[in-house]
């Protein structure tokens, strides 16, 4: 039993990572787009393709025993000495354990008031997400919350930012989050997914919340040109924000990736 799970965890990354990248490539054909030289190609996918095992290791095993621990700590108390209230949001089928690495990098530069936020990504809508959000973000309105947000995520962190008061959100990171859309969308197997193809109602409404969002929260996006999921790659670099583009990051990367931490 053992043995057939890892089969599976080794196998399931390889089909997700070749299929994906396969899809984008066909997609952004006649777009032209920065190229690496082949070994450089190999090694990215290569790293994405070991950030998937991990991140299906983590989904598999600690997540579980995460979600016990999270549910004896309900109520989520700010050190006055920890910096920032930082709220990680992740994305579409992710879970608060993949930011687990993360959260101690965070810690570790002593920003300890960190909060792995959590939300149904498969049922539920992006008004409602945010709603729920800015509902528990209540309390903190004082703290000055910084939202740290992938793909998806990103997008509810724009809606639920648009919801609170002016001045409580300071600053709005996001990594992969596909403003414009993504013609990838196009291959989910979810409703809630293909709600990320370009011109769909939330897209739109993202776009317009961007556009009306407080100029004093700072926006940082980051956006690689190797984001398999995310085509037009540029999508996740919109002109509202800061872009910093990373180099041979894939979609799963930004979770793992040391170089992340750094832009909080």
């Amino acid at each position: 039993m053992l043995s057939l799970t890892v089969e599976i965890l080794l196998l399931l990354p390889l089909v997700f990572v070749l299929t994906t990248y396969t899809l984008s490539m066909w997609i952004s054909r006649y777009e032209p787009r920065r190229h690496a030289r082949p070994g450089t190609m190999i090694y990215w996918l290569c790293k994405e393709y070991f950030w998937m095992i991990l991140y299906l290791f983590i989904a598999t095993f600690i997540s579980p025993i995460d979600q016990m621990l999270r549910k004896g700590k309900r109520n989520f108390t700010v050190d006055p000495n920890g910096g920032p209230l930082i709220v990680i949001l992740h994305g579409y089928m992710s879970v608060p354990t993949h930011w687990l690495i993360m959260q101690r990098r965070l810690n570790n530069k002593g920003f300890h008031n960190v909060l792995r936020y959590s939300y149904h990504s498969l049922s539920g809508s992006i008004d409602a997400w945010a709603e729920e959000l800015a509902k528990q973000m209540e309390p903190y309105h004082g703290q000055g919350i910084v939202m740290m947000a992938h793909s998806l995520g990103g997008l509810v962190a724009v809606w639920a930012a648009a919801k609170m008061p002016k001045g409580t959100v300071k600053k709005i990171i996001t990594m992969g989050t596909p403003f414009e859309g993504t013609l990838m969308s196009d291959f989910a197997l979810t409703f809630n997914a293909r709600k990320l193809y370009p011109y769909t109602p939330e897209i739109e409404t993202t776009k317009k919340l961007m556009e009306e969002l407080d100029k004093d929260i700072e926006f940082v996006c980051l956006w690689s040109r190797f984001d398999e999921l995310i085509a037009p790659p540029e999508s996740a670099a919109p002109e509202r924000a800061r872009n910093v583009e990373i180099k041979g990051i894939g979609h799963t990367g930004y979770h793992f990736e040391a170089d992340i931490s750094r832009f909080i």
